[in-house]
């Protein structure tokens, strides 16, 4: 915390310029270790001041607000602190879409946005002349859930999640972005609050080892809700008891998408293959190149 005391002094409360309040910014964040240092020092200018990017480069010259000080020195603190950026700005960006974050959920991830693109893919093609049910498990923010729904007008979303808080925050995302209407939220664990017939389930279940809790970064481990990523021994504790759900239900979908940790689809593979003997389990990879979950395909239904 050196560097954040040498911030807090009277350099934060009186940078003669924008540019100055950057520099100064990102050598704070530099030399704490924060990633993305240069980045990070924008958008925590943005922030505090108000601006758009495109006004902050525009107004590097200009005088730093005097008024925007103590917020810069609040937000500055709170990132020393390795409190993620998208809790300190309250927002996070998904397939497009602001999706308003703190610490009740977790904060969406660039490659679950593979799961999007390929649910899409599938109701697309599989249901093109009528509305399709697909259900979000454990939906968090609601990220998954609202950018089906944005972008798939024929859907009618149904999102579960354990957690009420969650929901509080997923349905503010969904009344913010005009979905409200065409997404269920429902309080329960995973698949067991949601009736009637499905098209399409997707998942994205805390997939953790609870082993390697001590080894993640503390943005992580310090900030975001143990519970919406730890997944037991395993880390598929939650997969395989939505899996079970699945086969005691009358009325499965034809088809899920899991999102899964590293490492994992092996494992989760073999589980699928015992429930689901005839379902077609194919792995996918997400925009990086890496092994990221796996599309099952052909589930049959309970006759129970």
């Amino acid at each position: 915390m050196t560097g954040a005391a040498s911030f807090t002094g009277a350099a934060l409360l009186a940078h003669p310029s924008v540019l100055d309040a950057l520099r100064s910014t990102r050598a704070t964040l530099a030399a704490a270790g924060i990633p993305d240092a240069s980045l990070e020092a924008e958008v925590l200018l943005m922030h505090a001041a108000a601006l758009s990017r495109e006004r902050l480069l525009v107004a590097l010259r200009d005088p730093w607000p005097a008024a925007a000080a103590p917020r810069l020195h609040a937000t500055l603190r709170r990132r020393l602190q390795r409190e993620p950026l998208a809790y300190i700005t309250g927002t996070k960006e998904f397939f497009g879409l602001d999706i308003a974050v703190d610490s009740r959920v977790l904060i969406p991830r660039q490659e679950t946005e593979t799961l999007v693109e390929l649910a899409l893919d599938i109701a697309r093609r599989e249901w093109p002349d009528r509305p399709v049910r697909i259900a979000d498990i454990g939906t968090g923010s609601g990220a998954i859930a609202i950018a089906i729904a944005a972008h798939l007008p024929n859907a009618i979303v149904s999102a579960t999640d354990a957690s009420a808080d969650a929901l509080a925050v997923a349905s503010a995302n969904a009344q913010r972005h005009g979905l409200a209407d065409r997404i269920a939220f429902l309080h329960g664990d995973l698949l067991a609050p949601v009736s009637g017939s499905l098209d399409l389930l997707l998942a994205n279940l805390p997939y953790i080892p609870d082993a390697q809790w001590p080894a993640l970064q503390p943005e992580i481990r310090l900030h975001e809700p143990q519970h919406a990523l730890l997944g037991g021994t395993t880390g598929l504790e939650l997969v395989e008891r939505l899996l079970r759900q699945l086969l005691h239900r009358r009325h499965s979908p034809s088809s899920a998408i899991l999102e899964l940790g590293h490492g994992q689809v092996p494992q989760a593979t073999d589980c699928i293959s015992k429930l689901f003997p005839q379902a077609a389990v194919t792995p996918y990879r997400d925009l990086a190149g890496l092994e990221r979950g796996v599309i099952i395909g052909g589930i049959p239904s309970s006759s129970a």
